[in-house]
């Protein structure tokens, strides 16, 4: 019998997704041998029910499809987005495992890794999907039961509120966003006033 798949979980709003994202994902996946990753764009996070993301759900999720079209082990999922309720990443992670006999790690920034404690089931995620945690360096930071996961990366400082700011403006965000992406958000006037 061949060795167990391992999968990389990767949700977030992706408002707009950004080359830090792809970035992230990239560097996990390779240090760690991961055979797939999945982007599940969120419909919304629950901590964000107050400030719910700017682009659709359509919009975020075909934003994501363009993203990583030519990146051949990531994939993209509606699962989430498609429920239009608040996301919950355990929830997602059941469903996939339901499907699959793989391994899965949640991939997470650092700034995800603080609030872990916080989200729905965490402790029960832990164990069905250990997080692999991108960091510039080694930061004490990070939640103890988390640091078997923290990988040093050479992580990118962007920030998708930052590019959403940018667009407003019309500045450039060629460097931030990936062509195929950009393209579309000025197709569609999408972070625009």
């Amino acid at each position: 019998m061949g060795a167990q798949l391992k999968i990389g979980f990767f949700g977030g709003t992706f408002d707009p997704i950004h080359v830090g994202h792809l970035n992230l994902a990239l560097q996990l996946s390779e240090s760690e041998g991961l055979d797939e990753v999945i982007f599940s764009p969120a419909y919304c996070s629950p901590f964000k029910e107050a400030r719910p993301p700017v682009a659709s759900g359509e919009d975020r999720l075909e934003m994501v499809r363009l993203a990583i079209q030519d990146i051949s082990r990531f994939r993209v999922t509606d699962y989430e987005v498609r429920k239009e309720v608040p996301s919950y990443t355990i929830d997602a992670i059941r469903h996939f495992a339901k499907n699959s006999p793989a391994f899965f790690h949640l991939i997470l920034s650092e700034e995800s890794a603080h609030h872990f404690f916080e989200w729905k089931e965490a402790d029960l995620l832990l164990h069905k999907a250990f997080p692999l945690i991108g960091v510039r360096s080694f930061s004490q930071e990070v939640p103890e039961a988390l640091r078997a996961g923290v990988r040093e990366i050479r992580a990118m400082d962007i920030s998708s509120t930052d590019i959403r700011d940018r667009l407003q403006q019309g500045l450039y965000s060629g460097h931030l966003v990936p062509h195929a992406v950009l393209s579309y958000i000025h197709k569609r006037r999408l972070y625009q006033q």
